[in-house]
């Protein structure tokens, strides 16, 4: 079960089994039910001076996640601890969010992201100007194919 730790001080060693074991205990959760903690964005990434960042979770079973889920002191710090969302698939090709991916798909030509042209996203002229942007997928002009506020999510 994958959750999402907000705000962990980067200071904290996801990678460090007697830090979790430490964490399991303080919060009265089952010995090895961590079975895994990385940080979401690549420590080289970092702005530089940053001092959290967010974690992700992965707990072997869902009473020890919804427990966890309470929240969480992690490097003496309380976070704020939530369920991962899956992000839906998109096909990069076709924009379409029917579970398949540009390598398998089918559609005669590139759909642009942006616009909805017949074109690659990445040679889109209007990708600056976000008024001109039309949605591959409901056909509405004001927003992109990526777009969260599209009706088709």
């Amino acid at each position: 079960y994958k959750l999402i730790a907000e705000r962990v001080p980067v200071t904290f060693d996801p990678h460090s089994a007697a830090t979790l074991r430490a964490v399991e205990a303080l919060h009265k959760l089952k010995a090895n039910c961590i079975v895994r903690a990385d940080w979401i964005k690549p420590i080289a990434k970092r702005n530089p001076g940053q001092r959290t960042a967010f974690l992700m979770l992965t707990l072997n079973s869902v009473d020890q996640a919804n427990q966890a889920l309470q929240g969480l002191t992690l490097a003496n710090r309380r976070v704020l601890v939530r369920r991962e969302i899956e992000e839906p698939k998109r096909c990069a090709r076709c924009q379409r969010y029917d579970r398949h991916f540009a390598r398998e798909c089918k559609a005669p030509h590139d759909v642009c992201a942006n616009c909805a042209g017949a074109h690659p996203t990445r040679d889109c002229s209007v990708a600056d100007d976000p008024s001109s942007f039309h949605c591959a997928n409901c056909k509405e002009k004001g927003h992109a194919a990526w777009d969260r506020s599209c009706p088709m999510l």
